[in-house]
């Protein structure tokens, strides 16, 4: 079981602590201020957003950065996830996104 502490306000530090407080990773990201964080349904990823429009997906346990998207042009604000396809997105402009990853080419 992870506890997380994701970010810190006007930082892109992202932690990951499990319940004894150990640490079990760490990540910079070079996206600039993080706003949002949420775990995936299955608890195994973690997405983050912020200032630069862009969703990142981090392995939880390590903080591994696994994929990038843009969303938007506005910075992200807010996140819930929906289902294993679906986010919601909060931007700073007061606009929901409904957003899921691009389907792979064929």
């Amino acid at each position: 079981m992870l506890l997380l502490q994701p970010f810190v306000a006007g930082n892109s530090q992202l932690l990951s602590l499990n319940v004894n407080g150990l640490r079990l990773g760490h990540a910079a990201s070079d996206e600039g201020r993080l706003d949002a964080a949420t775990l995936t349904r299955d608890g195994l990823a973690l997405l983050a957003a912020g200032e630069r429009s862009q969703l990142l997906l981090f392995d939880a346990a390590t903080l591994r950065l696994l994929r990038r998207w843009v969303v938007g042009s506005q910075p992200v604000t807010a996140l819930h996830v929906l289902s294993a396809d679906a986010v919601l997105v909060g931007t700073a402009g007061g606009r929901l996104l409904l957003w899921g990853p691009p389907a792979p080419p064929p």
